[in-house]
């Protein structure tokens, strides 16, 4: 079975941003923060309309034109999911490296039940 869409999928995309090796934010529908704090590593501050429960919020990050890379996507908060840290790691050298790359959140739209896992 393949899914068409992401309504079909029980997602709905919440906040955008697209952010460039420099942590500028060149594309957003959303009003998302990007501060580059070091050489690949970027804090997302979503503004406060937008924070979901953590059961709710499902981040999706795409590098950019950067071979050899992987990133990593870690919620700061608690309950209502409003920081993200979004490191980038040259997998050759285990070292935080700078690259453009693509925020999407994302939220579920269908109910989860008691018997679904999360």
């Amino acid at each position: 079975m393949s899914i068409g869409s992401f309504s079909e999928a029980g997602l709905a995309p919440v906040a955008y941003v697209q952010v460039e090796a420099d942590g500028t934010a060149t594309s957003s529908n959303s009003g998302i923060a990007v501060t580059r704090t070091q050489a690949g590593a970027y804090n997302l501050v979503l503004p406060p309309d937008l924070c979901l429960p953590d059961k709710e919020a499902y981040p999706v990050v795409t590098l950019w034109g950067t071979p050899g890379a992987t990133i990593n996507i870690t919620p700061l908060g608690s309950d209502d999911q409003r920081f993200y840290l979004v490191n980038v790691v040259n997998v050759a050298t285990a070292q935080l490296a700078d690259s453009k790359f693509s925020f999407v959140l994302f939220r579920t739209i269908v109910p989860l039940g008691n018997n679904v896992p999360a």
